[in-house]
C-alpha cells in the first residue's frame, strides 16, 4: 500500500535565506530565527523531544537548529557540538526522505570542522 504524500515538503535550498521565504502552499520555510541567546534554551527543549519523538523532532524544532547555523559564530561551541551529535544521531535513527534532507542541509559533510 502506497504510504499517503507528506503535507509539505523539504528542498535543500541554494542559499540558507532561501529556507526564509516560501516557495509554495506546501513547502517548508523557517517562521523564526530565533535571537542567539535563546539557542541554547530551545536545544535543549530539542534534546528532550528528540528522546520521546526521536529524529521527528528535527520537524518541529527546525528553526532552533537554522538559527545556531545563523548565528553559528556568537553561539557557545559546547551548544554547536550538542547540536552536532543530535544531528548524527538523527541521521543515523531515521533514514526517511524529509529528515535526510533536512540533516543534509544542517550537517554538509565537513561540518565537524566548524566547531
Amino acid at each position: 500500500m502506497p504510504s499517503s504524500p507528506l503535507p509539505w515538503e523539504f528542498h535543500l535550498p541554494l542559499a540558507p535565506a532561501d529556507l526564509l521565504r516560501s516557495g509554495g502552499p506546501a513547502q517548508y520555510v523557517v517562521q523564526e530565527v530565533l535571537a542567539p541567546a535563546q539557542v541554547a534554551g530551545q536545544l535543549a527543549e530539542f534534546q528532550r523531544a528528540f528522546q520521546v519523538q526521536g529524529p521527528l523532532a528535527i520537524l518541529q524544532h527546525f528553526d532552533t537548529l537554522y538559527s545556531l547555523l545563523h548565528h553559528f559564530r556568537s553561539v557557545n561551541a559546547a551548544v554547536k557540538e550538542d547540536a552536532l551529535e543530535l544531528m548524527v544521531k538523527g541521521r543515523c535513527e531515521d533514514p526517511s526522505p524529509i529528515v535526510e534532507g533536512m540533516v543534509r542541509y544542517l550537517l554538509p559533510p565537513c561540518s565537524f570542522m566548524m566547531i
